[in-house]
């Protein structure tokens, strides 16, 4: 695949030239670096390397400030491999969806950068000061999934019979245009009509009061997800995930997994993108559910679009 110049035509002159550099639309942070041998400035752990590492190289990343706007979230090791996460801020605010990936190879003490993938969202400009505090913010997230469960609230002295709770986890930046601040909150319970359990995730908007994204993380094949990424179209949420193993193995790697539209009656529906061995990153939703995404099966990262997702992926 030919190399692409992230943001070339914005900066005017093109940053070094990698063996292969895929550009992101809407940031001036490449996608993907890959076929690359640079040595990391010496540090005394990976996150410190690759901090370092990405603050030499400005001009091809665009990332202004890497100790500041990206924090450490984990470091997978296999032989001399050395695979680090960093998720991004702004303004200390979490990013949804904003992580970037380093991978290195470690001998003798050395490490050599060999690629790097992910998402750094650089438009964002939206302020991090919330007009709506958390007790709203709960109020109005239960009140949207009660709406969306076809439910009534209760009545003066009447009982929930929805049983819906929140729980506020602060303040998160969605990278939408410049950036919408929201309050992320988790609302518990159970629908009222069928039984069954509800667990939602909810943004609200910090500064008017509405929802502005939710969607369902039940564990429909009963296996918990870290979700690092996010892409919504008009038909399917799709996720970049991995699974909590303790194991770096095939399972544990980002894998995509889409969420389909909630029917009444039907519950939440979750399925595989891919059943390709490797890592998945970087997804990108186009019309209905296609979604188009860099996979690492054979080894090499190409770019691969589904329109409809695989399944259960046995």
């Amino acid at each position: 695949m030919s190399a692409v110049p992230a943001d070339a035509a914005a900066a005017g002159t093109a940053p070094p030239d990698p063996g292969e550099l895929i550009a992101r639309q809407g940031t001036a942070a490449p996608a993907l670096v890959d076929g690359i041998r640079e040595p990391a400035p010496a540090a005394t752990s990976p996150a410190g390397a690759a901090h370092a590492y990405l603050a030499t190289k400005k001009d091809r990343y665009r990332i202004a400030d890497p100790d500041r706007d990206l924090k450490p979230a984990g470091t997978d090791t296999s032989g001399g491999r050395e695979t680090v996460r960093l998720r991004q801020t702004y303004h200390g605010v979490p990013v949804l969806g904003g992580e970037y990936v380093v991978r290195m190879d470690k001998k003798d003490g050395r490490r050599i950068v060999t690629g790097t993938s992910g998402k750094y969202f650089t438009g964002l400009r939206t302020g991090t000061t919330a007009e709506v505090d958390d007790a709203l913010a709960v109020e109005r997230a239960v009140d949207a999934v009660r709406n969306d469960l076809g439910a009534r609230g209760p009545s003066a002295g009447e009982e929930d019979a929805s049983s819906l709770t929140g729980t506020s986890h602060g303040l998160v930046v969605l990278p939408t245009g410049t950036g919408v601040l929201t309050r992320h909150v988790t609302v518990r319970g159970q629908d009222p009509a069928h039984g069954e359990p509800v667990l939602r995730e909810v943004y609200i908007d910090a500064q008017a009061g509405y929802p502005v994204l939710r969607y369902s993380s039940v564990q429909t094949f009963g296996t918990a997800l870290n979700i690092s990424d996010l892409t919504v179209s008009g038909q399917a949420v799709t996720m970049v995930a991995r699974t909590p193993l303790a194991e770096l193995n095939n399972a544990s790697l980002s894998k995509l997994w889409q969420f389909a539209p909630e029917h009444k009656g039907d519950g939440p529906r979750r399925s595989r993108v891919s059943c390709n061995r490797g890592e998945q990153l970087a997804a990108a939703a186009a019309a209905g559910t296609q979604v188009i995404w860099l996979d690492a099966t054979t080894g090499v990262s190409d770019v691969v679009t589904r329109t409809r997702p695989a399944g259960t992926c046995g």
